[in-house]
Formats: structure tokens, C-alpha cells, sequence
């Protein structure tokens, strides 16, 4: 059997920038999604697509909710393949 790779390691202030530009790229999407997209009633690729459909035939909980829920396996994928 293969051995598996040791796990790199990085220093604490570059996943601190990681994650910055992550939540500022995420403020970024779902504002461009929320005043361009949704009121003029066009529909994102992706898993913003699979969602707005989603909330479109069943507008039980908000929007947000369905792409928080559809990428929840995606995320549990990659963290796994990590």
C-alpha cells in the first residue's frame, strides 16, 4: 500500500489572508447575485442555477438557504479529497 503524503503545513497568517479573500469574494458574488441577478429575474449558472430553480418551485426558505444547502456535500467532498 502507497504511503500517504504528509500533510504541508502553513503558517497562521497565510490561511488568516485565505480566508479573508474568501469571505470578501463570497460578499462580492452574492451582492453582484442580489442587485443585478435576482431582480431582473435572470438565472446564474452553477449552483446558484440549481438553487434559484429550486426556490422558484418551492420558495419555502430563502434563497441563501438552498445554496448553503447544496454546496454543504460539495464542501464535505473537498475537504475530504484534502
Amino acid at each position: 500500500m502507497a504511503e500517504k503524503e504528509p500533510r504541508r503545513r502553513y503558517p497562521l497568517k497565510k490561511h488568516m489572508r485565505n480566508i479573508a479573500v474568501i469571505i470578501v469574494a463570497t460578499f462580492l458574488d452574492c451582492t453582484g447575485f442580489l442587485i443585478f441577478i435576482q431582480p431582473n429575474n435572470f438565472l446564474a449558472g452553477g449552483i446558484w442555477g440549481v438553487a434559484g430553480i429550486i426556490h422558484y418551485f418551492i420558495p419555502l426558505i430563502p434563497l441563501g438557504a438552498y445554496v448553503a444547502i447544496l454546496n454543504t456535500p460539495l464542501l464535505i467532498w473537498g475537504w475530504r479529497k484534502l
